[in-house]
């Protein structure tokens, strides 16, 4: 959209500068970039609907929330750390976690009880009676999921999701085995997005 490339880009924003003052600096004017971003999610969101990787409930919660987005897109700072980003990962990770629990049958306190106790998530999902393979399963269409959604509103790249598709089984893997960091770390399938 700015004619630029993945790298000029990342270094005109690495200051803290804006999206929308790249793209004034580009001779692009910020109506005009919205609107071609809103286009842009718009094409995205047909297409994951149309191979079936969002719902038609999906695309309407994305579309209806399209303007506020990129509004916070394009005039917030793209520095690394910055705080909304962090309240934005907060919030992805304690979805994932409910859906975990959900999954396993368990609530947020008792898996929490169960990581304190050291279990990996492999060990308290086959106390749950749930395998491994269909951990897996849950896991990487969990991830999956979220990474389409991402593409399709247009806060990730096809470059970056495809990067983490292929480290997707690894980093599962290593997620189900992994020994808690520290009493009451929580887990899900999050955990495993970019």
């Amino acid at each position: 959209i700015l004619g630029m490339t993945p790298g000029e880009l990342q270094q005109a924003l690495s200051d803290g500068t804006t999206l929308a003052e790249v793209a004034v600096d580009q001779g692009m004017s910020v109506d005009d970039l919205t609107a071609a971003l809103s286009a842009d999610i718009e094409s995205r969101v047909a297409e994951a609907l149309a191979d079936d990787k969002i719902t038609q409930e999906k695309a309407d919660e994305i579309l209806a929330n399209s303007d506020e987005r990129i509004d916070r897109l394009i005039n917030r700072s793209h520095e690394r750390g910055e705080p909304g980003d962090r309240s934005e990962r907060m919030a992805r990770r304690a979805e994932a976690r409910e859906a975990m629990g959900e999954f396993l049958g368990l609530s947020l306190d008792e898996m929490k009880e169960a990581f304190q106790d050291g279990s990996t998530l492999g060990e308290i999902a086959e106390d749950q009676g749930v395998s491994i393979d269909e951990l897996t399963t849950f896991m990487t269409d969990y991830a999956n999921a979220e990474i389409d959604e991402a593409l399709a509103d247009g806060t990730n790249t096809q470059e970056r999701a495809d990067e983490f598709r292929e480290n997707l089984a690894e980093r599962i893997e290593n997620r189900i085995n992994k020994e808690p960091r520290h009493p009451g770390q929580g887990g899900g399938p999050g955990n495993s997005r970019p």
